[in-house]
């Protein structure tokens, strides 16, 4: 669907927990929706792509949570 205005929009940088209930389909929405605007911010047009143009960083827990606005003190 790339090029294409989906209906779906997926949110980007927030984790979340999704509630078990509705159709896979609404499920599936919201992964697809997440590679896809992934898949934009890297320049990729396929999976290969997508391995190959990414830079995997590891996150340490309490980087994690004081990169939060519930981590900071202030």
């Amino acid at each position: 669907m790339q090029g294409k205005v989906s209906n779906f929009r997926a949110p980007e940088g927030e984790e979340y927990t999704i509630p078990v209930s509705g159709s896979v389909e609404d499920l599936m929405n919201y992964y697809n929706g997440g590679l896809r605007s992934s898949m934009t911010y890297l320049n990729a047009r396929n999976m290969d792509e997508f391995v190959s143009n990414c830079k995997y960083v590891v996150v340490s827990h309490n980087s994690a949570v004081e990169s939060t606005a519930f981590g900071r003190k202030s």
